[in-house]
């Protein structure tokens, strides 16, 4: 019932690989619209979460250029998004004081935060030039760049 009886994956399932091919059984992750005719149990569990029509279409998530965060689903930490929304990279405003202090809403070097360790910037600087980029446009993590595919 929605297994795949040659990968045991469910229809659905989303997976990276390590090269840039299609094959049977797996659709990229590129937000095209496609037939529900042709992908009926993929069309029959993702419905429009991800665009469509319903009718004679419906979309696939569109993973080109973007990483995966969990779905709150009642923990707390991301209250209010959905399954399938799309959310902007943020960096909390702060600013780098006298000595290398870092103030990040309005509290300096962690203190107060639980589980946060004061830090300086002196400590760290080193450490991101070294491997890193430290006067860029966004926030990010170190990645890798792999395509998605959805199991059909």
């Amino acid at each position: 019932m929605g297994i795949s009886r040659k990968s045991g994956l469910p229809v659905g399932t989303i997976v990276p690989r390590g090269h840039v091919e299609t094959s049977g059984g797996y659709l990229p992750c590129d937000g095209a619209p496609r037939l529900i005719a042709s992908y009926p149990r993929l069309a029959a569990k993702w419905g429009t979460t991800y665009g469509g029509d319903g009718v004679t279409t419906f979309g696939v998530i569109d993973m080109r250029g973007e990483s995966f965060r969990g779905l709150d689903q009642g923990r707390g930490v991301d209250v209010g998004r959905v399954l399938g929304v799309w959310q902007d990279g943020q960096m909390p405003s702060h600013s780098h004081g006298p000595g290398g202090q870092s103030t990040l809403g309005g509290v300096i070097n962690g203190e107060g935060i639980p589980g946060s360790v004061a830090v300086s910037v002196r400590d760290i600087v080193p450490v991101v030039a070294a491997g890193g980029t430290t006067n860029a446009s966004e926030n990010r993590t170190r990645n890798m760049a792999v395509p998605f595919y959805v199991k059909t």
